[in-house]
Parts: structure tokens; sequence; C-alpha cells
């Protein structure tokens, strides 16, 4: 069962959810969760797949045209081994000056990378950087869709077996001109 959540993080890393109810722009908000960290880890626990969220940052649905803007530029790499994908990370960071903000694992092989903007940005200007980062880390296109869902790190993975970790934390985050200049950097470095 796919279940769809609406909230905030808090100060501090507080998570308030609220469950969502029906399909499409028939959605509504139906129950309050003040603990949404446990409910998740609840559900993770008790079903397949781990938790995701949508770094397009939609604003009122979970679809495509309600991802206006964003400040969450991720990749995911699915091909390689471990060793390989970080790898490609320190490339990524040797040439382009920048690291990620954080890394989360999949509870499989995958490490997905996120970069974090100091603000917003136009959700064209998002998905060119996730385009961007993609290429450089040779990763999956399909994250580059602002709708399309990525890993949230602390949560169980019932069909793997393992956790879905924070892998990496940095806490740095750029402007979209320092994010520009890096892929330049990077791009003709190579």
């Amino acid at each position: 069962m796919i279940n769809f959540f609406v909230g905030t993080v808090e100060p501090g890393g507080r998570i308030s959810l609220w469950e969502t109810r029906g399909t499409g722009k028939n959605r509504y908000r139906a129950t309050f969760y003040p603990d949404g960290f446990g409910i998740l880890s609840q559900l993770a626990d008790q079903e397949d797949g781990g938790v995701f969220y949508i770094p397009g940052k939609p604003s009122e649905y979970p679809l495509k045209e309600y991802c206006l803007a964003s400040n969450d530029i991720g990749a995911e790499m699915d091909d390689g081994a471990e060793i390989e994908q970080r790898g490609r990370i320190d490339k990524f960071i040797r040439l382009s000056g920048i690291k990620p903000t954080f890394t989360v694992t999949s509870g499989g092989k995958s490490l997905h990378p996120h970069l974090v903007l100091t603000d917003k940005v136009e959700i064209k200007l998002r998905t060119y950087f996730s385009r961007m980062f993609a290429i450089a880390l040779l990763g999956d296109p399909a994250v580059c869709n602002p709708h399309q869902p990525m890993r949230a790190p602390g949560f169980f993975r019932k069909e793997k077996g393992k956790l879905q970790v924070l892998d990496s934390y940095s806490g740095v985050k750029y402007s979209a001109s320092e994010l520009t200049q890096a892929f330049e950097k990077f791009f003709y470095s190579e």
C-alpha cells in the first residue's frame, strides 16, 4: 500500500505530518501525526519499500505541475559497486570544488548524494542542476524529474532487511551561482 503524507520538518528536526486520502487532485489531509518520524518508522517496519520524499517540494499535490521551486538537487547511482560510486562522488568533489550536503544509502547498494541550495530556485533551474549532477556522477536520469521521489534516511527497508542510512552530512549549502560555477569547473576539467 502506498501512503502519501505532507508535512513539515521543524527547527531541531522534529517532523509533523498529515496522512492524505484520495487520488490526484482529489487528495485531502485526513489524519494528523505530531510524531511524523514515529509513524513513518512504524510503516517502514511493516511494509516493503522504505520511505521516500519528493525533492521537487510540490506545493499542493504530489503531481508534477505542483513542483514549482526547490533547493534540493539529488542524484542516484544504481550501477557499479559501492566503491565505484564513492569514487564518482570523490571525483566530483575534486574537480568541482564542492561536496554533497548529504548522502543517503538506499538500504541496497545505491548511493544518493544531494546538493542543497541556500534558496529555492524555479523548478526549471532545479531540473537543470539535477541533470548536470546526474551526468557528472553517471547517475539515474529518472531522479531529474521534479516529482520523482528520493529515499529519506533513517528508515528501515523491510524487503532488504536494512536501513536507509544518512551516510554523510556536511551541512554545506550553495547559491545557484556557486553551483553553476562548480558544474562548469567540473565539466571543463574533464
